[in-house]
């Protein structure tokens, strides 16, 4: 859990973009998914408005992808929970 919020907030330092929910572009939709995964903590960025302004440089593009990975972590930690919790992994 620490690793995801670390992630999420180095990603958010770094003036990172939070996606939204549209219908547009693959790659936007594909964000948002990675984001949302992201739990709580996206629902805060969103509440708060955090994290909308537009990239300008290169460590916020490196931003974007550390909040979208830190969502797609939870996705797998939770996969990875899941398992362990049927017994399908010791």
């Amino acid at each position: 859990m620490g690793s995801i919020v670390i992630m999420f907030l180095l990603g958010l330092a770094l003036q990172g973009r939070v996606y939204r929910p549209n219908g547009g572009d693959i790659l936007d939709i594909l964000g948002f998914v990675g984001d949302v995964g992201a739990g709580g903590l996206y629902i805060v960025t969103r509440a708060l408005d955090i994290g909308q302004s537009a990239v300008s440089h290169a460590t916020a593009d490196y931003g974007t992808k550390f909040i979208i990975v830190a969502g797609l972590l939870n996705f797998i930690s939770a996969a990875d929970a899941y398992h362990i919790a049927i017994g399908k992994k010791p």
